[in-house]
């Protein structure tokens, strides 16, 4: 699959995500363990139906997500996009707000 570029990434309308050289990545707020384990628990549905999957990381009152494409040589391709684009469905309809003082731009 091709790697993603700077310009499909912004074109792509990720608000949520900033993409490093070989990831993208987002933060989340998280009030409660009980609400990031039903976060990522529509998470892990949302990757296991996409055979693709994020590592996760979780904090007091974060969830990061990093995405890349491993089999692929560890870099950003469309299945990234894709899984980046239900994973912030999947927090607006939560109610997750992305952190974006993580964010920065291309």
């Amino acid at each position: 699959m091709d790697t993603v570029t700077d310009q499909q990434f912004r074109d792509a309308n990720l608000p949520d995500w900033h993409k490093a050289p070989n990831t993208l990545h987002a933060s989340f707020e998280v009030p409660d363990y009980r609400a990031a384990a039903t976060f990522i628990t529509a998470i892990a549905e949302a990757a296991e139906s996409a055979v693709h999957h994020p590592d996760l990381s979780l904090t007091y009152g974060t969830l990061d997500l990093t995405l890349c494409s491993h089999d692929d040589g560890t870099v950003v391709t469309q299945k990234d996009l894709d899984l980046a684009a239900e994973i912030s469905r999947l927090a607006a309809a939560q109610g997750r707000s992305a952190q974006h003082d993580a964010t920065y731009e291309i």
